[in-house]
């Protein structure tokens, strides 16, 4: 007897299993009716029904009260497939998925379907958030094949808070009034073959644009034009693969704020934001992804990153993206913005065979990485960065990096973490600025290395700009027919160091200076003051890399290390 209840118990958990892994709702805008259809939880524990039901709402709540709170067990799902015909699925209030598990809303033909937000109430002051659909606590949610379209203005279209294991594939966010989707202190998000096009980020910032501290405003969520990801101190794993970042926008910030351009609350990240605050061992991969036409008022037209608050041993890698036409209205990266706020180590950031194609930007027309703050009495290592395999072709700006600008906000003594170029090629970029007088890469504060080959060509503006930082070459560089004011291959100023290894195969050919320097530059004012030496010297510097400790100069270059150098074409016999 003990054992035939023992089995009847045994049978009675797996039908339950059972049951629960096949719950499927199917719901038909046109066809489906709300009165005949057996919602959800019913569904969970009944004969499925032939019929559809109308509306998603009625399929996940029944007759349920509309949820206040999303953060509500009583409308947890579990092991539910809710099927979407095609049409226009338009809901009337906030659709709420909270504490849930392995939940997917799968539209029976990839684009078929569409949640439509436009007769969303969306000045309804009972909804906490004003997010069209919300998902709160779950665990393995996934939104397959679906249109998001023509919802907002809310703060966030789509809305994942804590949970995991969720996927967007094959969807589409199109016209939307916010941020389109934003996802928070979540583990683990895949966007797939997934689509952002016309979006318009233009919900003003709720709170006072005034405040002009660091640690204000990114203590603040802001969102993008398209995908938002925000987390603090859980570590998480993203992945944004053969995704198309089309002609989305990240503004609207008021007026009369009077916060430093870069400190504004809104318009960052036009097509991405990616922020790692106080968080380690996090893995983010973008590949394979277009990201063309995206805008942002203040910085990252394309994807915008910033590590904060001690994020340390995170690795971020974009590999085989393309960025064209992205456009930033007022500051830095064009296509791409990379900050480190509030002291970060130990990261490391990898771009991979990138393509960057006619974006602009007021510095950085195509990529731009900024250190706010550093700490030399940190025994940690630094973040680094290298380009791997990139080109960088008809980008501009006005001033510091017509294709990419490093800079360090911090004290001269505070360098920055060191920038790697390995095989990359910068062409065809153009200084906006009246003289015509910025390079293709212009480098501040941050230890920039070069191996491989790399090519800088008909750059209007320059092919690298030195500013109080240092320089090595390896491998073999090329500056051809560049133009410039001041140093058309290279010009430094502000002290400056420029290392020129045994391996190196340097070429200059064909650059034109209009005043001085065709090949190199070196600004060396007259000495006034004893801090002058030591603020504005620049050296070219031979080192040998050799068991002695001697640094050889070679016997071969045609042209002597003067203060100026001023031939078009100049390397070693």
């Amino acid at each position: 007897m003990a054992r035939l209840l023992f089995a009847s118990t045994v049978l009675l958990g797996a039908l339950l299993t059972m049951g629960r892994a096949g719950v499927d709702l199917y719901v038909d805008p046109a066809n489906g009716n709300d009165t005949l259809c057996v919602p959800y939880p019913t569904a969970a524990s009944s004969t499925p029904s032939n019929v559809s039901c109308r509306t998603l709402e009625y399929a996940l709540y029944g007759n349920a009260s509309a949820p206040v709170r999303c953060n509500s067990a009583q409308y947890a799902l579990h092991d539910v497939v809710v099927h979407m015909a095609s049409g226009v699925h338009s809901i009337f209030r906030q659709v709420c998925i909270g504490f849930s598990s392995n939940v997917t809303l799968v539209a029976d033909q990839t684009g078929g379907a569409s949640i439509n937000c436009s007769l969303f109430p969306n000045n309804d002051t009972s909804n906490v958030t004003y997010d069209n659909v919300y998902v709160y606590n779950t665990s393995g949610m996934t939104f397959r094949g679906l249109n998001f379209q023509h919802c907002g203005p809310v703060p966030s279209n789509v809305f994942v808070s804590s949970s995991s294991n969720v996927m967007f594939e094959d969807c589409t966010f199109r016209g939307n009034i916010g941020a389109p989707l934003e996802v928070r202190f979540t583990s683990s998000i895949t966007l797939r073959n997934t689509l952002f096009v016309g979006n318009r980020n233009m919900y003003p910032a709720p709170y006072d644009q005034n405040e002009t501290t660091v640690d204000q405003l990114y203590q603040t969520i802001i969102t993008g034009g398209g995908f938002t990801f925000f987390t603090r101190t859980i570590p998480a794993t993203i992945l944004i693969s053969n995704c198309t970042f089309l002609d989305n926008q990240a503004g609207h910030n008021l007026a009369n704020s009077t916060r430093p351009v870069l400190l504004k609350a809104n318009g960052h990240g036009g097509g991405v934001i990616l922020r790692l605050a106080n968080t380690s061992n996090s893995s983010v991969v973008i590949e394979n992804s277009r990201f063309d036409s995206n805008l942002a008022e203040v910085d990252g037209g394309g994807v915008y990153v910033s590590l904060s608050q001690g994020a340390s041993y995170n690795r971020l890698v974009m590999i085989n993206n393309t960025f064209v036409n992205n456009v930033v209205q007022n500051a830095s990266g064009g296509a791409v913005s990379v900050n480190s706020f509030l002291i970060s180590f130990n990261n490391t950031l990898m771009v991979i065979n990138n393509l960057f194609v006619n974006n602009t930007a007021n510095a950085g027309g195509a990529f731009s990485v900024a250190l706010y703050d550093s700490d030399l009495s940190s025994t940690q290592h630094p973040d680094n960065i290298t380009f791997y395999n990139c080109s960088f072709i008809s980008n501009s700006a006005n001033s510091e990096g017509t294709a990419v600008g490093l800079f360090s906000l911090v004290h001269v003594d505070q360098i920055g973490f060191p920038i790697t170029f390995i095989d990359c090629i910068f062409d065809l970029n153009l200084s906006l600025e009246q003289s015509q007088d910025t390079s293709a890469l212009t480098s501040f504060r941050f230890p920039t290395f070069f191996y491989g080959n790399n090519y800088f060509a008909r750059n209007m503006g320059g092919g690298i700009t030195l500013l109080n930082t240092r320089m090595q070459a390896n491998g073999a560089m090329q500056f051809i027919n560049n133009t410039a004011v001041f140093g058309a291959g290279v010009a430094m100023d502000d002290r400056c160091l420029l290392e020129i290894t045994p391996n190196i195969r340097i070429r200059f050919e064909g650059n034109v200076a209009s005043e001085s320097g065709g090949a190199i530059y070196v600004e060396f004012p007259p000495i006034r003051f004893v801090i002058d030496i030591f603020n504005r010297l620049c050296f070219l510097q031979y080192i040998c890399l050799c068991n002695d400790t001697s640094d050889v100069a070679p016997q071969d270059w045609k042209v002597g290390l003067g203060t100026r150098i001023g031939r078009e074409s100049w390397g070693p016999g």
